[in-house]
């Protein structure tokens, strides 16, 4: 139920830290009167020597010899037969490589970039069309996808927040996001628009719908009539982009972001990555929590199939974690050998 040696919430404020901001969320995870706590690792149980690296970096305690094999991983030479996702730390290094790779994609298949460009409902503050346009999706903000969606047959994509399935040309049964997946942060593949859409120069208006595949989860498993198993149709959303002074935008685009490089946030919501491409370098500036190397380090099974992608400071992987989450992470082990005791386990 909870993990705070993982990535905090967005807003940052920790239920284990008693302040009047979170007074009532504290009380209520101190009432708590039964804590078990989930010691076995599952997901690196083919790889034992990894899962007890994980183990030391998760408490920022990992050895001179575990920072020399997670060194051996640097710049290590990615199977061309494999095409793994980057997971980053900011979401402009996030956008940065994902255009780069859609290019890349386009130049070694031969197929152009198609652009769906955002419907401009309505402009405030006398924002341009193009300032307009340049809307980008952020976790931390109100865009949930971006105004220019480049994308290609198989591209892909992810949801920035949750979907029902359209239904409005489709003789089926509702099937909400619970049942099929589409959740904020789940993967899915570009399959095409409605074919009465007209395309101008590899330039699209957001039309009615998008289809898109299903590739894990129970939804891969849906059959509509007239489509592939597991591709389903997505409405678009309307939004408003604040561009600041005043000047806004009202976009209806649909609620999804380019996916070969994601977040380390997003990172964390999905259950294992078979492999990846990871920046555990902290960023020069700003703020960025220590935890993340060790959440993206922990989504792959094993080592061999981590590719880190640059240097990294070992120093923040020591960080020492504060006293307020050391004395919460001791409460929780004084809960779990006293509900150890009263269930006789």
């Amino acid at each position: 139920m909870g993990d705070f040696l993982q990535l905090a919430s967005v807003s940052s404020r920790n239920l284990y830290i008693d302040n009047v901001k979170t007074r009532t969320g504290h009380d209520i995870w101190r009432s708590l009167n039964a804590v078990v706590i989930l010691r076995h690792q599952i997901r690196q149980a083919g790889d034992p020597r990894y899962a007890q690296l994980l183990h030391r970096l998760r408490f920022h305690q990992p050895t001179d010899e575990d920072i020399d094999l997670l060194n051996t991983r640097v710049g290590a030479l990615i199977p061309s037969h494999l095409d793994l996702p980057v997971i980053v730390r900011r979401h402009n290094l996030r956008h940065a490589i994902n255009i780069e790779k859609i290019h890349q994609v386009s130049q070694e298949t031969g197929v152009p970039i198609i652009y769906c460009v955002a419907n401009v409902l309505k402009r405030e503050g006398g924002i341009s069309m193009d300032a307009a346009l340049a809307a980008r999706y952020s976790a931390s903000g109100s865009v949930v996808g971006d105004a220019i969606l480049p994308i290609l047959p198989g591209t892909p994509l992810m949801l920035t927040q949750n979907f029902n399935i359209r239904l409005g040309i489709f003789p089926i049964l509702i099937f909400t996001d619970s049942l099929t997946g589409l959740v904020n942060g789940a993967i899915v593949k570009f399959y095409g628009f409605p074919k009465q859409t007209r395309t101008r120069d590899n330039i699209v208006t957001t039309p009615e719908y998008i289809l898109v595949e299903i590739i894990e989860g129970p939804g891969k498993n849906i059959q509509i009539s007239g489509l592939p198993r597991g591709v389903v149709a997505l409405d678009p959303v309307k939004f408003w982009y604040n561009a600041g002074h005043g000047r806004r935008a009202y976009l209806e685009q649909f609620a999804l972001t380019l996916a070969y490089a994601r977040t380390d946030y997003k990172a964390q919501g999905q259950t294992m990555l078979y492999g990846a491409v990871l920046d555990i370098q902290r960023p020069a500036r700003g703020l960025s929590a220590s935890a993340s190397p060790y959440v993206q380090l922990s989504r792959v099974p094993s080592l061999d199939m981590v590719f880190i992608l640059r240097p990294f400071d070992p120093a923040e992987l020591r960080r020492p974690l504060s006293d307020e989450l050391l004395a919460e992470l001791a409460w929780e082990d004084e809960m779990a050998e006293k509900t150890k005791r009263l269930y006789g386990m």
